[in-house]
């Protein structure tokens, strides 16, 4: 599937590119709100999964709802190292893809 960074990238709020993550792996970052509001903001924009990035020295790190709040949630989600997440940002910030009109595009804009 193709992937598409979050905006905001923490997910802290509604997603504001919630129509380019319609049906694509939404990438996100940890912090700024909790795992399952971040999930569920992915899932409510339409997307096929959530991928969240470690952002502390951690690792493993788990993601959790130990308050039970995520019982509506049914989109697939995981999370990545710093070092994979970080590697995996960067390839898709640099990416670039030529449209049909021959103008280079980020390829998280596509």
């Amino acid at each position: 599937g193709e992937l598409v960074l979050a905006e905001p990238f923490d997910g802290s709020s509604p997603l504001l590119n919630d129509a380019e993550a319609k049906g694509k792996l939404v990438l996100m970052s940890r912090g700024g709100c909790s795992f399952v509001d971040k999930v569920r903001r992915a899932q409510a924009a339409g997307a096929a999964a959530a991928i969240v990035v470690q952002t502390g020295t951690t690792w493993p790190f788990s993601m959790s709802d130990s308050k039970g709040q995520g019982l509506d949630i049914t989109l697939p989600s995981l999370m990545l190292s710093p070092d994979d997440g970080g590697k995996l940002c960067e390839l898709l910030k640099q990416a670039q893809v030529t449209s049909a009109g021959g103008t280079e595009q980020p390829a998280a804009t596509r």
